[in-house]
């Protein structure tokens, strides 16, 4: 006889998008257009900061919910960008945004209570709920891969506690228009719903600002939770730092849970994220032209592929075509065998659709060299052909 761990730990899946990028393959030259990892290096002032940072012995215990001047930048920002009164009471620096997602839903959420996600999503919205006591409800979405107002309404029931809001989408790079979004943020105040924002894609908008719901509703901003991550917005993938900016008394909530979780971010990310939001914008602004002309070319390949359509992508870094056709003419089981064939034949890792609630799609990051992804592209258009 031997201890057990607790039923939810035996249900646990690992990351569909990390399981896809380490699946193996014979084939001797693999492209993984599995995961959302910018290829961009950092701006040199951002590893300077962390190597300065290093050097100067910056290294010790710091404050739980983050360095003081990183959380009034971070609060200042807000308050420019949506108007709302922010001070760094409101703000609690996490490590990345996963974090600061669970730890909100850990905060708010009592057994049972459930968490609404519009489909296609990303599968760490559906998980996190069950590791805090509750469920994650996926409601399917409209053809246009657009939230469904009626159908998340319908979707509330008495248990439901927060509304998941992720404009720019994971896995869709879908923008909400401002009244689609609108209709959402009303029906989270009608209903009495926490709002969680993921804009962690926010900056990655090809169409300009894209609406979220405090630029839409300034009036919600006391029961929304805005996440955002330097992992996208700065190519900072692997130093692990995001914030929440929301409430005060839950923003303490998180930063109490903090304190007995994980202490705080690291302090190198820290000194690392305070340069990047100091930088004068030229690095952003290039690195989103290279997204832009990687999104063309994307959509202008699959566009061209028989059996395959796709809705319009306005921002990185994600294309989500539909492949029903593909993998129905050609006689594969489903997405999975569709994925499957295509790491083992022609070397390409891609998520299927089904992972994000959405069967007969698949997903693809285009965030990787050019030169490999006309590539990858390449290879696509051969599987498909049959060559």
């Amino acid at each position: 006889m031997s201890p057990e761990i607790n039923k939810m730990a035996l249900g646990a899946r690992p990351s569909p998008t990390m399981g896809a990028a380490a699946a193996g393959t014979s084939h001797p030259d693999p492209i993984s257009l599995a995961v959302g990892e910018p290829s961009d290096a950092p701006a040199p002032e951002i590893v300077a900061a962390a190597e300065r940072a290093a050097r100067d012995g910056l290294t010790r215990y710091g404050a739980v919910p983050g360095l003081k001047e990183l959380r009034e930048t971070l609060a200042k920002d807000h308050e420019e960008r949506y108007g709302i009164q922010t001070t760094i009471e409101n703000v609690v620096v996490t490590a990345g945004g996963k974090p600061a997602l669970i730890d909100a839903m850990r905060c708010i959420l009592e057994p049972g209570d459930e968490v609404v996600v519009p489909l296609p999503a990303w599968p760490t919205f559906l998980d996190q709920p069950r590791w805090c006591g509750g469920e994650g409800i996926g409601v399917p979405a409209t053809a246009d891969l657009l939230p469904d107002p009626a159908a998340v309404a319908e979707a509330c029931s008495d248990r439901a506690k927060i509304l998941l809001i992720n404009s720019p989408g994971n896995p869709t790079g879908r923008v909400w228009p401002e009244e689609r979004m609108k209709a959402m943020v009303d029906l989270a105040i009608d209903r009495d719903l926490w709002i969680l924002s993921d804009e962690v894609y926010r900056s990655l908008s090809l169409i300009g600002p894209p609406p979220q719901p405090l630029s839409v509703a300034p009036e919600a901003a006391d029961r929304t939770i805005v996440v955002t991550s330097f992992s996208k917005q700065f190519s900072m993938t692997g130093y692990r730092i995001g914030s929440a900016i929301g409430p005060a008394a839950l923003i303490s909530a998180i930063t109490h849970l903090m304190s007995t979780a994980v202490t705080h971010a690291s302090m190198l990310s820290q000194y690392a994220a305070l340069a990047a939001l100091h930088l004068d914008g030229t690095w952003e602004t290039t690195r989103l032209a290279r997204h832009r002309r990687c999104r063309n070319l994307a959509a202008t390949t699959l566009d061209a592929i028989d059996g395959i359509s796709l809705e319009a992508s306005e921002s990185g870094l994600y294309a989500f075509p539909d492949a029903s056709e593909w993998i129905t003419d050609a006689g594969f089981q489903d997405d999975a065998a569709l994925c499957a064939m295509l790491r083992e034949d022609y070397g390409l890792m891609l998520v299927p659709g089904s992972a994000f609630g959405s069967p007969g799609r698949f997903r693809l990051s285009w965030c990787i060299d050019e030169a490999r992804l006309e590539e990858a592209l390449g290879r696509l258009k051969q599987a498909r052909a049959g060559r």
